[in-house]
């Protein structure tokens, strides 16, 4: 079920959490807005980065990334074997672009 957390911690101390008042307020955004608070969150930084270009973190490398996965998806799916993808090409140091 999700919006629900149980289950111990590592000192033992049980942890049982629905999160009511998110399932409310959830629900609430969806009817009065059309939409998720998720989406709403998303746009609102992709808003941010937009007026501040400085901060863009994402380049083409990522896009090709993500198109090497997807097809690696659909290769799986289609052949029924696991597929390894390639190490990438071209390494970015950790917070370049920032």
């Amino acid at each position: 079920m999700p919006w629900r957390l149980s289950g111990r911690l590592s000192g033992g101390r049980k942890l049982d959490r629905g999160y009511r008042a998110d399932r409310v307020a959830e629900r609430l955004h969806q009817v009065r807005f059309g939409c998720g608070r998720s989406i709403v969150a998303e746009l609102i930084a992709f808003e941010g980065a937009m007026s501040d270009r400085s901060k863009l973190n994402a380049g083409g490398s990522d896009g090709f990334r993500v198109i090497e996965m997807i097809q690696a998806v659909y290769w799986s799916d289609r052949t029924g074997d696991e597929v390894a993808l390639k190490p990438t090409l071209v390494q970015v140091a950790c917070g370049a672009g920032r």
